[in-house]
């Protein structure tokens, strides 16, 4: 019997098939890579990556290399990754005090962008209270980059393009303008300017 194999018992037709062992350095691994395989799909044997700090802050980067993020609303995003609040906590001061997290920048942006897009104060307001910015500071950022004549003329122009089939159209537009945001005072106003 050859030393490089140790049958079990039978050798196969060929005498190179059967249940046998391998002494050399190739014979078991395709033995060893089905148990590599078979430990690796069960997620008990899988070893789960440590999330520590490191992690927790190169993940924060990550996310604000795509976008800007308030400090509620980033702290809400690292936990929901399953960082630890304490790592979450120091993570987001560090990066407030780097000044890559500003909520006044934010905040600023976001009444730039939304009232371009059509959102009245109201509902910039909301957004930004939902995303962790006080009352009064969004009362004051919007006194600051949206005046009243400014909010109008985003009503009007908002009106310019709505069509609708109601019978009451005058009341359908003061809702579709109430829905974007408008305080009451100035869905009046722009209804009156387009004689609506």
């Amino acid at each position: 019997m050859s030393k490089a194999l140790r049958t079990n018992g039978t050798f196969g037709s060929s005498g190179s098939s059967g249940n046998y062992e391998d002494s050399g350095a190739g014979g078991s691994k395709g033995a060893a890579k089905r148990r590599d395989s078979s430990d690796a799909s069960d997620p008990e044997k899988k070893a789960e990556k440590p999330k520590g700090y490191k992690e927790c802050y190169t993940k924060m980067l990550n996310l604000l290399a795509m976008r800007d993020f308030t400090e509620l609303s980033m702290r809400e995003r690292l936990l929901k990754a399953e960082f630890q609040p304490t790592d979450v906590e120091k993570a987001v001061a560090r990066a407030v005090e780097l000044r890559y997290i500003d909520d006044n920048r934010f905040a600023q942006a976001f009444v730039r962008q939304k009232s371009e897009s059509g959102w009245g104060r109201g509902k910039i307001a909301r957004e930004l209270e939902k995303l962790g910015i006080p009352s009064d500071e969004c009362a004051d950022i919007l006194g600051e980059l949206l005046s009243e004549d400014d909010e109008l003329e985003h009503a009007l122009r908002l009106l310019q393009k709505h069509r609708t089939s109601a019978k009451n159209a005058r009341d359908a537009h003061y809702r579709y303008l109430l829905g974007k945001g408008f305080s009451p005072a100035i869905c009046a106003k722009a209804l009156r300017k387009l004689d609506l």
